[in-house]
């Protein structure tokens, strides 16, 4: 299944009015075990929202400051076949909420 994650700033400029996300400090600043909510959308189909508990943080080491995180699917999906603990990558862009 082709897949592409929601980004968020995107939505948010395409979306002032309506579309909230968590500030860009809160969403490069997870730890292990933290809960972020990603996106993912099928092109031309459903897309889905769930939740993914923070696994590892990674500090990218080419001098820009970026972060990016690995994370287990903390709940059970309906469109997406990814069992729970399944592994993804994501972005703070790809943050849409956290707890």
């Amino acid at each position: 299944m082709d897949y592409q994650m929601i980004d968020g700033e995107v939505m948010a400029s395409e979306h002032p009015k309506t579309w909230e996300m968590p500030s860009e400090q809160d969403r490069k600043s997870l730890k292990v075990g933290d809960h972020a909510k990603i996106g993912l959308r099928i092109k031309d189909g459903p897309g889905e929202r769930f939740w993914l508990k923070v696994t590892q943080v990674i500090q990218c080491d080419d001098g820009s400051g970026r972060v990016m995180y690995q994370g287990a699917v903390d709940n059970d999906l309906v469109v997406f076949d990814f069992p729970v603990g399944h592994i993804l990558d994501f972005e703070p862009r790809h943050v849409l909420t956290v707890i």
